[in-house]
């Protein structure tokens, strides 16, 4: 019979060298007789089995299954209860799909109403282009009939320049030319003309401010400022194109 020298637990199977309980090495056979007073060995519910030859005793870590056990029974426990929590926040939320679909429709809404906004901007634009370009038809018309008046003046006493209209009594001269040489005037005169510009031929003996016995091209008359806006324009095609004061 051998005997656990911690517990105090004997065995009566000689093959066993670990005490089952809690893992001592049992002490060597002896006989219960010459042993005066035995501990009372501790209630367990183990069950006394038999090792094959060679193979080692279960430790006690046998003992710690319980506690092994309640943990994760324990950390399940947890892991229901956080997703019954969660659940539960989800339900009383709007779900994700719902607050995507109302973020979505507020973009929409927002993006709707800059697209109008700009729409309104752009046709107050176009209207105001509209207007502008009826304005300069209007005042080019005007100017045509001046012209035209103008023009039926100056036929009457050919010696004399139309009187000029109020505060247009500039010229943006292109070149000029001896009276003997009016073909290179004309050929001038086509050049600007095929460039886009409406020019004429003066006699710059009909005008007291030039010089005269001159062809002169030139563009107007134009009040100071607008000569000087198209002089800009036409230095482009004529660098030596200058401006002057007919009267």
């Amino acid at each position: 019979m051998k005997r656990c020298p911690t517990c105090g637990r004997t065995y009566a199977d000689e093959s066993l060298s670990y005490c089952l309980d809690d893992g001592s090495v049992l002490s060597a056979p002896y006989e219960p007789e010459q042993t005066q007073r035995i501990p009372a060995p501790r209630a367990t519910n183990l069950v006394t089995e038999a090792l094959p030859a060679g193979q080692a005793p279960r430790t006690s870590r046998e003992g710690r299954k319980p506690l092994l056990i309640y943990a994760i029974v324990s950390l399940l426990a947890l892991l229901a209860g956080g997703a019954v929590v969660a659940w539960v926040m989800r339900n009383s939320s709007p779900p994700s799909t719902a607050k995507s679909e109302v973020q979505s429709n507020a973009a929409s809404s927002t993006g709707a109403g800059d697209n109008l906004e700009e729409e309104k901007a752009r046709l107050e634009r176009e209207r105001q282009q509209l207007e502008l370009e009826k304005e300069r038809q209007r005042l080019a018309e005007e100017r045509r009939k001046l012209e035209e008046q103008r023009r039926a003046s100056s036929s009457s006493t050919p010696n004399k320049p139309p009187p000029p209209l109020p505060g247009e009594t500039w010229f943006v001269f292109l070149g000029s030319f001896p009276k003997d040489e009016y073909g290179r005037a004309e050929e001038r005169l086509r050049y600007m003309q095929g460039q886009g510009y409406d020019a004429r031929i003066i006699d710059t003996d009909e005008y007291p401010n030039l010089t005269g016995g001159l062809w002169a091209v030139v563009l107007g008359p134009y009040s100071k400022a607008r000569a000087e806006s198209q002089l800009t324009q036409a230095k482009s095609v004529r660098a030596d194109a200058y401006v002057k004061p007919g009267w």
